[in-house]
């Protein structure tokens, strides 16, 4: 006889699913204690575990700027040590942008089911070119728009890069995370209020966005202060993770974006991730993605995750969340500086619904890009087919951005799903992971590069295809790099080609000046005017 749920598990996970819930149940207790304890115990706590990592564990010491590695850019580690004290300090996206000299401006649209949205736009008071091209960020799970903006140099933050470079650049929030937390009607302490998945991110929080992003550019233009060049009716859409996998969805859900999103680059992304590394959380999650519910409720997903990180001395922190990743994923961070994760783990976490996560794991364990189902009874999930988002009517072009130890992205899968049609483009970083492609050591010199020179390409029109882009035009001229240092660009005829990048003389890092070849943007036009005259 069939029992739902009862049956779909073993006794073994039942075993490792009873403890699960006296670890959740064990970690509430410390929590409500560690809560009323007085600042003196916490305080001393801390003191101690730092003298342990100090002395015993030659972990570096977030007290002492002498234990930091040099910067893998090659800067100073006082530069580093200086804005990573700043960083770490730094409550809102304002204040991090701050210490860079920008200002991150809140905007406040409303969704149709009348959630508040926060959107931040990057500016700074010295003047500039703009050249009327929009780029919008978005974030992955579990994160706000504070990842794009941890990194302890300037220029390895892309928003001020994109900013300085012309455009114009906004961050967006999803429901739920830490700067979009309100809603006209109901209460963040409600159940009504954390009912939400991808599919609403999909149909009502991108959308919403997207559309008061560039309504608020045309309105500027007429009646704030005109710029000197007209905005774009489109954006760019770059995306992290969930980030990405949401633009897909709102894509495929809203044909009339198609028209608003000139291009959508997918840093890391997912769609149908092939599983959890750890084989017993893999086989249990997989069996019932619902019992995400039983082990943390209907609302909020890890509330406690922001006391400890209050409250946890730094360097054990992020030995914390290593080791989670390890565990969960199999990463390693091996690309992701130590002083850098000091500042990047500070940034990582912001809420979101156990019902997201849910839908994740359902689609995991149907190997199925699809939208969330909530079938009770066993006999209706198998009479109905859950819906699956329609990918293949995307229409604009795509880049994917992935590493290759990423064990979340499968990258046949995903093309398959696109539809591997001319417009889809793959960039791969070797040896990097998931995380690494928004905080890795060399994300500045390679996979930016890449990105802006598909930006520059679409200002030109995107008039450049197959042998006339710029590998094609310039192939014999492109250097080669390092095994350790080199970018592969497939498209979607499996074409793999090497590309290398050069920093300008002086070991600085002028992005106005960089291209895929390695040539300077005179060089480039100099050998496509030839190019076409012959």
């Amino acid at each position: 006889m069939y029992i739902p749920f009862w049956t779909r598990l073993r006794a073994r996970e039942w075993f490792y699913l009873l403890i699960s819930l006296l670890f959740l149940w064990f970690e509430s207790l410390v929590n409500l204690i560690t809560y009323l304890l007085p600042r003196v115990v916490i305080s001393h706590c801390t003191s101690s575990t730092k003298w342990v990592f100090r002395y015993v564990l030659r972990s570096p010491d977030a007290a002492s700027a002498k234990d930091f590695p040099p910067a893998s850019a090659g800067l100073s580690p006082h530069v580093n040590w200086e804005n990573l004290c700043l960083l770490q300090s730094a409550q809102s996206i304002h204040e991090m942008c701050a210490v860079f000299g920008f200002t991150a401006t809140s905007h406040l649209t409303s969704t149709k089911d009348e959630y508040l949205l926060t959107l931040h736009r990057i500016s700074r008071d010295i003047p500039r070119e703009r050249n009327g091209e929009i780029v919008y960020f978005h974030h992955g799970l579990l994160m706000c728009s504070d990842i794009w903006c941890t990194m302890l140099q300037e220029h390895q933050n892309l928003p001020f890069v994109l900013y300085d470079l012309g455009y114009d650049v906004w961050l967006g929030n999803n429901r739920g995370n830490k700067y979009s937390n309100k809603h006209l009607k109901l209460r963040t302490g409600t159940n009504a209020y954390w009912d939400f998945s991808i599919d609403e991110f999909a149909m009502h929080d991108i959308p919403s966005m997207i559309n008061y992003i560039l309504t608020f550019a045309k309105m500027e233009y007429q009646h704030i202060a005109k710029p000197a060049i007209r905005p774009s009716s489109q954006l760019t859409y770059i995306g992290f993770s969930q980030g990405s996998a949401q633009a897909f969805a709102s894509l495929s859900l809203n044909p009339d974006l198609n028209f608003k999103v000139k291009r959508l680059i997918a840093i890391s992304p997912a769609t149908t991730p092939r599983g959890l590394n750890n084989y017993i959380v893999d086989s249990l999650m997989k069996a019932s993605p619902k019992i995400m519910y039983l082990l943390f409720g209907l609302r909020i997903l890890l509330p406690s995750a922001q006391f400890w990180q209050n409250i946890m001395y730094p360097p054990l922190y992020c030995k914390v969340i290593d080791v989670a990743n390890r565990f969960l994923f199999g990463w390693k961070s091996d690309n992701i500086d130590v002083i850098q994760k000091l500042s990047s783990y500070k940034h990582l976490y912001s809420p979101t619904s156990v019902k997201c996560v849910v839908h994740w794991l359902q689609i995991i364990s149907n190997s199925n890009f699809q939208m969330f189902y909530d079938y009770n009874e066993y006999y209706l999930k198998r009479l109905f087919y859950p819906v699956e988002y329609p990918l293949p009517s995307i229409l604009i072009p795509i880049n994917l951005i992935y590493g290759t130890h990423d064990s979340l992205v499968d990258i046949d899968i995903m093309t398959e799903q696109l539809g591997n049609g001319r417009n889809l483009q793959v960039f791969l970083m070797d040896g990097y992971e998931h995380l690494e492609n928004i905080w890795g050591v060399d994300v500045a010199t390679k996979i930016f590069p890449y990105i802006i020179d598909v930006l520059k390409n679409d200002r030109r029109g995107g008039l450049l295809k197959g042998k006339d882009t710029l590998q094609g035009l310039l192939g014999d001229v492109i250097e080669e790099g390092t095994a350790n240092s080199t970018l592969y660009s497939r498209n979607q005829r499996g074409d793999e080609n090497r590309e290398g990048h050069r920093k300008s003389p002086g070991g600085e890092f002028h992005y106005a000046e960089v291209s895929l070849t390695g040539l300077s943007v005179l060089d480039v036009n100099r050998r496509l005017s030839h190019s076409f005259q012959n």
